[in-house]
């Protein structure tokens, strides 16, 4: 990464007031504002990668997909998502970062009122992704999406930070991932 790449990409969007300014030990962080484009470009140079918008159709989905499937440099991505087009948005999205052997830390934000059946989707990237180490999925999951994760977890040894801040996780849910995580390596 070049040293002079503290910039964002901005777009009609809003979020972005301490992107530029926040920086981490490994790297500046890049947040996109309104653009699945240049998240797409992104993912494929940079290392660190914020992302405050809307995927809003199969599109941008593809855009971003496509880019996780190609880049050799992304570590750690964040998506602030206002909303998916559909549940298979969420499920493709997963579905890239499982395959992808370069993200090490996802977040995956959602500001909506609908959790996504896509969710289940994150047993798959649980299953198959042997470098991502933090997983953070605010707002997605309910009780079938964390029994979902439960059985991810319980094949995973990867992953060692995993949260589920303002998830519609009730007791079912709960109690899945808790005998998941006894029971993880």
């Amino acid at each position: 990464m070049s040293a002079n790449a503290t910039g964002n990409a901005t777009g009609s969007g809003s979020g972005n007031a301490d992107a530029n300014s926040d920086a981490e030990a490994d790297g500046p962080l890049h947040a996109v504002a309104g653009s699945p484009h240049d998240l797409a470009r992104l993912i494929l140079t940079e290392e660190n990668v914020h992302f405050y918008g809307e995927l809003r159709d199969q599109d941008d989905i593809s855009s971003v997909t496509q880019a996780l499937a190609q880049t050799t440099t992304l570590r750690k991505l964040f998506l602030l998502i206002e909303s998916y087009p559909t549940d298979d948005g969420a499920v493709r999205l997963a579905d890239a970062v499982g395959r992808n052997d370069t993200v090490q830390e996802l977040g995956l934000h959602y500001h909506g009122d609908t959790v996504y059946d896509g969710s289940q989707a994150f047993d798959n990237l649980l299953l198959h992704n042997t470098t991502l180490r933090s997983l953070n999925l605010q707002g997605i999951v309910d009780d079938a999406g964390a029994r979902a994760i439960a059985n991810g977890l319980g094949h995973n040894s990867t992953l060692r930070e995993l949260y589920l801040n303002y998830c519609r996780i009730g007791n079912d849910g709960l109690i899945a991932i808790a005998d998941a995580l006894r029971h993880n390596s």
